[in-house]
């Protein structure tokens, strides 16, 4: 039965394909709560996608924002979590959208 599981596999793609837009417009309002966990659905329900690099990426950026804007954590850990942030992601991925996490740093150091 080829047909049905190209029909399968393309209701997967689609609602994939849903998520991340949800993903991507919550992120560039700022939304990083919602962003984050839309990512982490987006990974789980597609762990071989090619953008699963993509979207844990994402996510840990989602997940750094929300460091940068606690008030209840100490600037050590702050920085901990950027350097780790730094040093764990993909050098691609970093050199195209790594300014959002400097402008996050920026922004929270001023609060």
């Amino acid at each position: 039965m080829p047909g049905l599981g190209a029909y399968w596999w393309g209701v997967i793609g689609s609602a994939e394909k849903k998520l991340r837009l949800e993903a991507e417009q919550a992120l560039a309002a700022g939304q990083y709560g919602p962003a984050g966990t839309d990512y982490t659905n987006c990974s789980k329900s597609s762990p071989t996608a090619a953008g699963l690099t993509d979207y844990r990426f994402f996510q840990a950026l989602c997940d750094l924002q929300i460091q940068y804007s606690s008030v209840t954590t100490t600037p050590e850990i702050t920085l901990d979590k950027t350097s780790q942030f730094l040093e764990n992601q993909d050098a691609g991925l970093l050199k195209q959208h790594g300014a959002k996490a400097g402008e996050g740093f920026l922004s929270g150091s001023t609060t």
